[in-house]
């Protein structure tokens, strides 16, 4: 039983160190592009490029495990030095440009729920 907790703490460890590396490793990202940005990008589509880029750094055996939290640390870091609003954004696993085309019918109810959802995502542009 004990051992079980030992490793369990030590994966507990591991995970909150490797939060704290994305969350400075969003602020490195965030100040240079606080620093270059001339405007010709928004900051979603910049936290996405750079968390692309980052990504690999994790290790393989946790990547999975460690995805969703260290995102979300590397885009409040990124937020933060960039001055940005933070807001819930979902990382998608591309440096490229997508869209979003919606087809819909007498959905009013709905069609705001959709939209603030794929509003977290760093799309190019929703049609």
């Amino acid at each position: 039983m004990r051992a079980v907790n030992i490793k369990l703490k030590r994966k507990q460890y591991i995970l909150k160190k490797w939060r704290r590396i994305a969350y400075r490793a969003g602020r490195r990202c965030g100040s240079i592009f606080k620093k270059e940005n001339r405007g010709s990008e928004t900051a979603k589509f910049a936290m996405n490029r750079d968390w692309n880029l980052w990504k690999p750094h994790l290790p393989r055996d946790l990547r999975e495990t460690l995805h969703e939290a260290a995102s979300r640390k590397f885009y409040k870091g990124f937020c933060e030095k960039a001055r940005e609003k933070y807001v819930r954004t979902i990382s998608l696993p591309t440096d490229k440009k997508v869209a979003a085309i919606i087809s819909f019918m007498s959905e009013d109810d709905t069609i705001f729920k959709v939209l603030d959802e794929l509003r977290c995502l760093p799309l190019y542009e929703i049609i």
